[in-house]
């Protein structure tokens, strides 16, 4: 379910390698220049909780940064949100709908996100964004309950 290798033509400071059956996603923070960079395990189907391994094919997500939902759009994998920081910061017709029937949650946004919500989600994978490394606190409690983030 991996490939050998991915060109990041556009992305600046991501990159990905192979380690043996598993992959290696490597993502520079943008907030300090780069000098932080969080790694993340991928694994073929496979469920591992230790908050930093992403299991492949991720089937719920939660999606905090709405640039982020406009991806999974592009990628036909909107079906796969169950949670967004609020309905306010979406711009998506289809997510709002879902919103609206309860089907996407709203997890809240900044500090603090609703922790009690976001595991209610189960998700697999929790997609957000840092600006300082003060946003990526919040999530440790998130990751000690056995769901990566991805910053």
């Amino acid at each position: 379910c991996l490939p050998e290798a991915v060109p990041f033509d556009q992305a600046k400071g991501v990159s990905f390698r192979r380690d043996g059956a598993a992959g290696i996603l490597s993502v520079r923070a943008s907030f300090d220049d780069g000098a932080s960079e969080y790694e993340h395990q991928l694994v073929c189907g496979e469920q591992v909780k230790d908050g930093k391994t992403i299991a492949l094919p991720v089937r719920r997500i939660v999606c905090l940064s709405s640039t982020h939902i406009g991806y999974l759009g592009e990628l036909d994998a909107l079906d796969r949100l169950v949670g967004v920081s609020k309905r306010v910061h979406v711009a998506n017709k289809q997510v709002l709908g879902r919103i609206d029937r309860g089907e996407i949650a709203q997890v809240g946004d900044g500090s603090p996100i609703d922790n009690e919500k976001l595991l209610a989600c189960q998700p697999d994978l929790v997609v957000t964004f840092g600006v300082s490394e003060k946003d990526v606190e919040p999530f440790e409690a998130v990751r000690r309950a056995g769901i990566p983030v991805l910053v």
